[in-house]
Order: structure tokens, then C-alpha cells, then sequence
């Protein structure tokens, strides 16, 4: 009997010895897998620190204090869009715009505007023959009524010319408001060359403008 109580006693420190053994086995793999987790932490971190390295470096707020000149856009100082205008001084105008111009001082506009395009010449019989019908413009001896003549056959040139000169023999400007004699106190349209009583346009007659514009055209051109 005895001997069978040292045989349980062997089997119960041979258990021991087994049980031991497995905790020892389960403290290991307890370090291992605290180990992988070390691993896997050093390696998000590392991971991490990566990622902020390539984010720029942002410089401190400093906050606004006043205006400072030439910093922000601010309704002082912005120059003003300029308007386009239309209207411009005679001289000024393209050359097409100009003998179109020049032309229905002697014929119809749909005359005018055929010859222009170049599809025809003016004839004799399409030229206005009173001379108090001619536009007054045309009493001005530096006007190049001559840049016109592209645009007549012989006889329509000539026949300009007739009533050009029976207008020149006595030249006289009619205010284009009153039709009365402006020869004096009178101030002539940039644009279309007409002439106006400066009471007639209620202008003074110290006006400084090198540059006029009657009303008409202000209201057609401008």
C-alpha cells in the first residue's frame, strides 16, 4: 500500500511538473505576442512621424492690425472703367466711316452706301445740284474732298465739283438751330462739322474745349 500511495505521489508531482510547464509555455506566447505588438506600434509611429514630415510647415496666424497701404483691394483707389464712347472728332473717324460721311453731303445714303462697298459709281445724275442744299463743311478750303473721288465716274466727279464751286463763290455757314447766318459768334460741331450761334446752344463764348459737341450728336454717337 505504501508503495501505492509513492507511485500517486510521483503522478501528482509528474502532473505538477506538466502544469508548470504549460504556464511556462503561456507566459511565452504571451511575451511574443506583447512583442509583435511593440513591433506593430514602432512601426505606426514610424508610419506617422513620415506623415507629418511631409506636411508643410504653416507659419503663425498674425492677426490684421489697421489697413495697411497696398495690402488689401479697397474701393479707394481702383481706377474707374472708362466708358467707351462712339463719339469722336470727324478727323478721327475710319476712313470707310469718314467718305460715307462725306458723301451724303452730295448723295442719298443707299447711294453712299453702295459706293463705298464698291459696288458702284456715282453718276451725274445722282449728285445734288443746289448749292444751298450741300453741307456747309465743304466751305472749308483744308477739307480733302479729294479722298472722295474713288467713288464717281468722270462726269459724277465733275459734276461735284461744279456745285462745290458755285458754293465757295459765296460762302456763308448756317447755324444749324436758327438757319441764320453764323459767319460770327458761332462754334462749329467736332464731329459733324455743322455750325451753331453759341446762344443757340447756350454755350459761352469763353469756352476752353479745344473739342465740341453739339447735342445732336451726343444723342446719336455717344
Amino acid at each position: 500500500m505504501d508503495d501505492n500511495l509513492i507511485q500517486m505521489d510521483d503522478n501528482l508531482i509528474q502532473m505538477d511538473d506538466n502544469i508548470i510547464q504549460m504556464d511556462d509555455n503561456i507566459i511565452q506566447m504571451d511575451d511574443t505576442i506583447l512583442h509583435m505588438n511593440e513591433e506593430e506600434t514602432d512601426n505606426i509611429d514610424i508610419d506617422n512621424i513620415s506623415i507629418v514630415s511631409q506636411l508643410p510647415t504653416l507659419p503663425p496666424r498674425v492677426p490684421k492690425r489697421g489697413r495697411p497701404k497696398g495690402k488689401d483691394k479697397t474701393a479707394i483707389g481702383i481706377a474707374k472703367r472708362k466708358k467707351v464712347s462712339g463719339l469722336v472728332p470727324f478727323e478721327k473717324l475710319d476712313v470707310l466711316t469718314r467718305h460715307f460721311e462725306m458723301l451724303i453731303w452730295f448723295v442719298d445714303k443707299d447711294v453712299a452706301s453702295i459706293a463705298v462697298s464698291g459696288n458702284g459709281f456715282i453718276s451725274e445724275t445722282a449728285i445734288e445740284n443746289n448749292p444751298n442744299n450741300i453741307h456747309c463743311a465743304v466751305l472749308d478750303s483744308n477739307l480733302a474732298i479729294d479722298d472722295i473721288k474713288r467713288y464717281f465716274d468722270n462726269d459724277g466727279w465733275a459734276a461735284l465739283k461744279q456745285v462745290v464751286d458755285i458754293k465757295r463763290i459765296n460762302p456763308t455757314w448756317i447755324c444749324k438751330c436758327c438757319n441764320e447766318d453764323s459767319s460770327n459768334n458761332s462754334i462749329c460741331c467736332n464731329r459733324c462739322l455743322e455750325w451753331f450761334h453759341f446762344k443757340c446752344v447756350n454755350v459761352k463764348t469763353t469756352l476752353k474745349k479745344k473739342i465740341w459737341f453739339c447735342r445732336i450728336c451726343k444723342e446719336t454717337y455717344d
